[in-house]
């Protein structure tokens, strides 16, 4: 069994209907009912406060069946995702500062002429900016994960 079919089921069992796990949780009644289904991607946190809300004190209750050595690599997997999403961000971190001092050097000779090459160096630091940004919240989203895995018996 599933984990949606889990929190269905433990859901039902507490006698809570979709419309009060739904408010409970600050969300709509079809956007509750989606992530029974499936079709919500349920994130660590929205699963930390169903739990909570349903009185699940192991995740094993609501998670599959995990043997030890699935979690040690998991772990390992998670640990080596973090490792290049910090990787990355300091890179795009380096990368910027350098686009800024190339943009400084090009400001100061020949404005007119070098105009396009100020302009090709905006955009890829827009675009690094982006990437910084993704690298970030990808990077926070591990530790979630990270710290859900510990919580595995």
């Amino acid at each position: 069994m599933g984990t949606i079919h889990k929190i269905k089921e433990l859901r039902k069992q507490k006698g809570y209907s979709q419309k009060e796990m739904a408010e409970k949780l600050n969300i709509s009644t079809s956007g509750y009912g989606k992530i029974e289904i499936g079709e919500n991607v349920l994130s660590v946190e929205r699963l930390q406060d169903i739990c909570r809300i349903l009185g699940v004190t192991s995740y094993n209750q609501v998670l599959p069946a995990i043997n030890d050595d699935s979690v040690n690599e998991i772990q390992k997997v998670l640990l080596t995702a973090g490792m290049a999403f910090d990787s990355i961000h300091h890179n795009a971190l380096y990368l910027n500062r350098l686009i800024d001092s190339l943009n400084e050097k090009y400001k100061n000779q020949e404005p007119e002429k070098n105009a396009d090459i100020r302009k090709d160096l905006e955009l890829i630091a827009d675009y690094l900016k982006t990437i910084n940004s993704e690298s970030v919240k990808n990077r926070y989203n591990l530790v979630s994960m990270r710290k859900l895995i510990e919580l595995i018996d």
